[in-house]
């Protein structure tokens, strides 16, 4: 970690933010997802199939519009999913998108 007047740094390799980024809550568990991480932005091969892709809670408008533009623009169909919030609950749900 680089300290530097009010901010920080974190180094990619620190085991501390690698373990933050790849830990998921036991509620998600039964997703049997896997995260990538890549310390240079571009494209990148997964071992592995996309069978579908889940939106967040704050996941911009034009993200999701870019992620389904080349989702049609390789011809790949997969299943699309957002998270969203009741009013007045910090729940979270999930459902179809679109």
């Amino acid at each position: 970690m680089f300290v530097n007047h009010n901010s920080f740094e974190i180094a990619f390799n620190d085991p501390a933010l690698q373990t933050i980024l790849l830990t998921k809550t036991l509620d998600w568990a039964y997703e049997s997802e896997w995260r990538g991480l890549m310390e240079a932005s571009g494209g990148y091969p997964i071992d592995g199939y996309i069978s579908e892709i889940i939106f967040g809670l704050r996941c911009k408008e034009e993200h999701r519009q870019k992620v389904i533009s080349l989702l049609k623009d390789n011809r790949i169909n997969v299943s699309l999913k957002e998270v969203y919030k009741k009013e007045d609950s910090y729940d979270l749900y999930l459902r179809d998108y679109m």
